[in-house]
């Protein structure tokens, strides 16, 4: 058996160990420093959000005019909303291709904005890219710079849209959904700040068509995408589930307000 020891390291965020004995040497470490000292963070989760879409107290219009629906209802602006996983960290591919890495909120970052006008959702995002680029058509959208949304209602009904300014202009494509009336309906539009280098999406969504009513519960996903030119090398979202891995379990819940 071999001997056991115990390094005691205070109020650390990293730590770098190198041990030199025998192969069947184990190791173990555990941060032991007080309770109320909050350097090395603490467990990272799912993002919280408020459960309850509020309604505005006038119309709202898709037109890609600066404007705010209230408060963000989130900013995605950090690591933690940086997905595939692998990309938080230095870029490293197992056949050594060149990985873009992000380089921060000023790289790809967004606000998104939810409310609803007693006739239709209304979402509003503003997207910071440091270059806005979309080549693709039709179904084929959301493989570029853009905005893919999907909803889930307490019916089991599944919507899956996106919204991107392409080079033939602003197309909306719907993935899933009943029938084709909510694209017909719906109000969008993308306008694109190239001095800012910002993204505007906005959607107007009829919630007759949705199937949803005055305290209807819904779950609500939102992702962007960020091409460079060549690929998607990294996305933002509200929560797992809509990119990459599919599970609508993981999305947020909302409940329009009455």
């Amino acid at each position: 058996m071999g001997r056991h020891r115990t390094i005691r390291i205070a109020a650390a965020t990293a730590v770098a160990v190198k041990i030199a004995t025998a192969p069947a040497t184990g190791w173990r470490v555990a941060r032991s420093a007080p309770a109320s000292d909050t350097a090395a963070g603490g467990l990272v989760g799912f993002r919280s959000v408020r459960s309850r879409i509020p309604r505005l107290d006038r119309p709202f219009r898709a037109d890609g005019a600066p404007g705010e629906l209230g408060k963000p209802l989130a900013t995605l602006s950090g690591p933690v909303d940086l997905f595939p996983v692998y990309r938080r960290f230095a870029p490293f591919d197992y056949y050594r291709r060149l990985l873009k890495p992000w380089q921060g909120p000023g790289d790809m970052s967004a606000k998104v904005y939810l409310g609803w006008d007693g006739e239709a959702l209304c979402v509003r995002a503003e997207v910071t890219d440091d270059r806005h680029f979309n080549t693709k058509t039709g179904d084929s959208i959301s493989s570029g710079d853009a905005l893919k949304m999907r909803l889930v209602t307490a019916e089991g009904v599944h919507w899956n849209i996106g919204l991107a300014l392409t080079k033939e202009g602003v197309a909306l494509h719907q993935w899933e959904g009943e029938g084709d009336t909510l694209v017909k309906s719906a109000g969008c539009a993308v306008a694109r700040d190239e001095k800012a280098r910002i993204t505007r999406y906005e959607l107007r969504l009829p919630v007759a068509v949705l199937g949803l009513k005055p305290g209807a519960e819904l779950g609500l996903n939102i992702v962007f995408f960020d091409d460079d030119g060549e690929r998607q090398p990294y996305w933002v979202q509200l929560a797992p589930g809509l990119a990459g891995v599919h599970n609508f379990t993981l999305y947020p819940r909302f409940v329009l307000a009455k």
